[in-house]
């Protein structure tokens, strides 16, 4: 018996390498969003200064998505798993209670400003001395908000 020869089978062509896609780049408003949770770590304790100031340098000149989720990545947590925020404290034990109000402006001329004890402060307060200075005592203050800001000149 004999075998009739088997007709011989196509090589498969290689494939050709494609390249990996590149990296999204990141905008500018994912890079505040990093920012802003890389801060609420900090206020946390999940951060020391030194590596909030690394990252938030970093953050700044990310180029790529990629970038920013890395740093990130061990900080971040799903708001969903994260649980509803308590509304009588914020980070540090400070009392929060949200809404308008509190100091906003401390101004001193010619003289001296003491702020101590219980106090309410605005979402955004600004500190001015002219040719004078304020002492500014944060331990018992009542924050208007979650992430409140200052500017003190002189």
């Amino acid at each position: 018996m004999t075998e009739a020869p088997t007709p011989p089978t196509p090589a498969t062509p290689p494939t050709p390498q494609v390249p990996p896609a590149p990296d999204l780049r990141a905008s500018d408003a994912e890079r505040e969003q990093a920012v802003e949770i890389l801060g609420r770590a900090a206020t946390d304790g999940r951060l020391s200064v030194d590596e909030l100031d690394g990252r938030l340098t970093s953050a700044y000149t990310a180029r790529t998505r990629r970038q920013l989720a890395v740093l990130i990545a061990d900080v971040s947590i799903d708001p969903a798993l994260e649980g509803p925020v308590s509304a009588g404290t914020g980070p540090g034990g400070l009392m929060v209670r949200e809404g308008p109000g509190g100091t906003g402006w401390v101004v001193s001329i010619l003289g001296g400003h003491d702020r101590r004890g219980h106090w309410r402060i605005a979402r955004t307060a600004t500190v001015l001395n002219v040719m004078g200075g304020s002492d500014i005592d944060l331990c018992q203050v009542e924050l208007s908000g979650r992430r409140p800001s200052s500017t003190s000149t002189r």
